[in-house]
């Protein structure tokens, strides 16, 4: 099942700035616009390489050895580029979830 919420993409230590952006927002229409917030950032602000690590790691459940070898680059590559990704979206929802 993918992990298509953001609650369950980011879970981890580096995460918390993120969750405590989005606690407050666990239920119906500000959810909703929670979700379509990470979905537009993640299409049109993060690098292509952050993009594809995001999406296969998060969305497709893919783990970093199979992004990496379907990429051809390393796994510390992708673990680069799914931080940095991490990091942009974090970035940017600062200033739109107040």
């Amino acid at each position: 099942m993918p992990r298509a919420f953001y609650n369950e993409i980011f879970n981890g230590k580096e995460d918390e700035n993120i969750l405590k952006i989005t606690e407050d927002f666990d239920s119906g229409e500000k959810r909703q616009k929670i979700i379509q917030i990470l979905l537009e950032i993640i299409e049109n602000e993060l690098t292509s390489g952050q993009r594809v690590a995001i999406k296969e790691y998060f969305f497709n459940n893919k783990n970093m050895l199979q992004i990496a070898e379907e990429q051809g680059v390393s796994v510390v590559t992708i673990s680069k580029k799914i931080s940095a990704g991490k990091n942009r979206i974090y970035n940017i929802m600062k200033y739109f979830i107040r």
